[in-house]
């Protein structure tokens, strides 16, 4: 998918900070860089990229983007068989109660409009 920036933040996302949810290394053997560092990152260039924005519209875009990151990693998983391993079994659930936590509370994934 291309052509929004959701879905090159989705990537920006799960290299920074969702590969590592369960194991921090995954991310600091990536990056080379500590997992607290490379979160912060992540939040950083958000801002960034949003320009001047309230800690509350920061959290509402990264929600967005968290919905098209776990959706990824689940059917990176499911696509290479994994959900059989114990990591891959781990990592499935995390995407399953992240999404439907995310699910409840987002409505939508387009955060260009102006609000």
């Amino acid at each position: 998918c291309i052509g929004h920036p959701i879905f090159e933040l989705a990537w920006a996302y799960l290299a920074c900070v969702g590969y590592g949810e369960l194991d921090h290394r995954v991310v600091e053997e990536f990056l080379g860089l500590p997992y607290e560092l490379t979160c912060r990152f992540w939040r950083d260039a958000l801002r960034s990229y949003l320009g001047d924005c309230s800690d509350a519209r920061l959290l509402e875009v990264e929600d967005m983007v968290r919905i098209v990151a776990y959706a990824r990693l689940a059917r990176r998983i499911m696509l290479r068989n994994a959900q059989d391993t114990v990591e891959g079994h781990q990592t499935l659930e995390l995407c399953r109660a992240q999404l439907s936590a995310l699910l409840d509370r987002v409505d939508s994934l387009d955060f260009m409009q102006v609000k």
